[in-house]
């Protein structure tokens, strides 16, 4: 009886990725529990397995006395002698009994307990896994849709997509495969749930490690990202190599790098720059789709004000002020954009007042 239980819980633990070792402690904990349980929280209980032939045993240790005052913890000097002749009085010994004398019950509880137990190992041990790979880029298959949210199969497990966290817009159906980053796992009384996001700028990120060659060889680094999912995003390089042009490297050549990133993304504008260390430089760069006439630097306010041309204005904002806002994010400068006009108007006044 105990080797086949022993090979269906192996089964089980196997298929849940646990050891051969955690299986073991199970087990112990489990029958240990469930037999004190059934002896009124007796604690002189032992449990020992042996692997080679695959057997369970179970020891009540008790003390040999004269006159048996606890069925439980003492055994009469008659009865030890039985199991050990060398026994005396005042010693302790291990006297084995089976399961199936405590009742069904005992059997029942024992079962229930390892079986909580492995599917509570499993659980701790995919949190631990997972919990390892916050911040990676995965697959998975679209299972269902629920009010929105998307429920992704990872492998044996499931991921869950919610609706703040899609890209707007972006048209998906069930068994289509979706690649998403691990935001984060959390663990709760019903499990663990395992976080994706296609809108995180690490998501971002990682498609371009996934994408250059020269990103996952450490010779070009993105130094920060920022998007505004579905419509915009800047992403800053830099390269240790002065053979390597950063850039370039990243949009590829005729720009098929950052197209494929871009089909990842649903079309979203992607506009890769230069980092540099240099305020106004790099606020020259992370603006380079209009020209800048000037960036003047408020470094009390920790403010620039960006001078384009007139004809630009609208274009260097963007829609709803959204490229102004990506360009105050990249660089952690409040830009104040303004025209080539209002700037002349403004020194003119100021001449006047002088």
């Amino acid at each position: 009886m105990s080797s086949e239980i022993i090979k269906a819980l192996s089964e089980l633990a196997q298929s849940k990725g646990l050891s051969s070792d955690d299986l073991m402690e199970v087990l112990k904990n489990g029958i240990f529990v469930a037999v004190t349980k059934h002896m009124d929280g007796a604690d002189n209980i032992e449990v020992e397995i042996d692997r080679k032939e695959q057997e369970i045993k179970v020891y009540k240790i008790m003390t040999v006395v004269r006159n048996v005052q606890d069925e439980l913890s003492e055994i009469s000097v008659r009865d030890a002698l039985r199991e050990d002749p060398k026994v005396m009085l005042g010693d302790q010994i291990k006297v084995e009994f089976s399961l199936e004398s405590l009742g069904r019950g005992a059997i029942q509880t024992a079962r229930q307990i390892i079986l909580q137990c492995i599917n509570d190992m499993s659980r701790n041990r995919i949190f631990e896994d997972f919990s390892k790979k916050v911040g990676d880029l995965v697959t998975g298959v679209i299972q269902q849709f629920e009010r929105g949210n998307m429920l992704i199969r990872l492998g044996k497990e499931e991921a869950f997509l919610p609706i703040e966290e899609q890209i707007p817009m972006q048209r998906f159906k069930r068994g289509d495969n979706i690649k998403a980053l691990i935001m984060e796992v959390n663990q709760g009384g019903k499990g663990h749930q395992i976080i994706l996001s296609r809108t995180h700028p690490d998501f971002l990120k990682r498609l371009f490690e996934l994408e250059v060659n020269e990103i996952y060889e450490g010779i070009v680094e993105i130094k920060k990202v920022v998007r505004d999912p579905g419509k915009g995003a800047i992403v800053s390089v830099v390269s240790f190599d002065p053979k390597i042009e950063a850039v370039g490297a990243c949009v590829g050549i005729r720009g098929f790098r950052v197209e494929n990133i871009k089909r990842e993304l649903g079309g979203e504008k992607i506009q890769v720059v230069h980092y540099n260390d240099d305020p106004a430089t790099y606020i020259r760069e992370a603006m380079k789709n209009v020209k800048t006439m000037d960036v003047i630097l408020d470094e009390v306010n920790h403010g620039a004000k960006v001078i384009v041309r007139d004809e630009d204005h609208s274009k260097a904002i963007g829609i709803n002020g959204s490229n102004a806002s990506l360009v105050a994010r990249l660089t952690g400068w409040n830009i104040n954009i303004i025209t080539e006009s209002e700037s002349l108007n403004s020194d003119s006044q100021k001449a006047e007042e002088i």
